[in-house]
């Protein structure tokens, strides 16, 4: 029962996520709120998807800004008040 994660087609681009089941229309074809590093498979920093228990599909999403890499100065620049560009932004 469940989704095999061969039969997931998931596109990470920096500014956006889509997410569809074989040929089927996308279940999440979203604009992110703010940019995030893809970077490539040898890298540590990339983000990254994974498949838990055939059912639940979960992003570990790295920030584009973040102090680590040296293109903030100021840690609330990495903040993020919504995850997509259509969500409603949330309070503190």
């Amino acid at each position: 029962e469940g989704t095999p994660a061969r039969d997931l087609r998931v596109e990470m681009r920096p500014s956006h996520l889509r997410v569809s089941v074989g040929s089927a229309a996308p279940l999440l074809d979203e604009e992110l709120h703010m940019r995030i590093y893809v970077g490539s498979n040898a890298d540590d920093q990339s983000s990254v998807w994974e498949l838990q228990d055939r059912r639940c599909l979960v992003f570990h999403l790295v920030k584009w800004h973040r102090l680590e890499a040296g293109n903030v100065r100021d840690a609330s620049r990495t903040w993020w008040r919504q995850c997509f560009a259509s969500e409603k932004p949330f309070e503190n």
